[in-house]
């Protein structure tokens, strides 16, 4: 069985498990890093170092809030490498790995919460 590729358990914590609360955050989760992900990737493309480790950072910190296991280190990773001398091959190469499990929780959610 594999293991659920997202967890709201932050978000009932916080929210004293208030179901509109989490459905909007949810959304607005999805809403925002879609096009993240589009821009983190065009980034890396154009090995625009300032650019991708500021979109990594300003997604990084979501991925422990939505239980998204792993994803936060490995952002983490990509942000300390475009500080220094990037190794593009690497960042792209943990980007796709990232980006897949990103898309994948975000599938989920939507399945889960019936959003189109």
């Amino acid at each position: 069985m594999s293991q659920h590729p997202y967890s709201i358990q932050t978000l009932k914590e916080l929210s004293d498990n208030n179901e509109v609360f989490i459905r909007e955050m949810i959304e607005l989760f999805i809403s925002e890093t879609r096009p993240l992900l589009t821009d983190i990737e065009a980034g890396i493309a154009a090995k625009e170092e300032v650019l991708v480790n500021k979109l990594v950072h300003s997604i990084k910190s979501n991925m422990n809030t939505y239980g998204i296991t792993g994803a936060a280190e490995k952002l983490l990773f990509i942000e300390k490498e475009t500080i220094k001398q990037a190794r593009w091959e690497l960042v792209h190469q943990t980007f796709e790995e990232v980006k897949t499990q990103i898309l994948a929780a975000i599938f989920q959610m939507e399945k889960d919460f019936n959003i189109s």
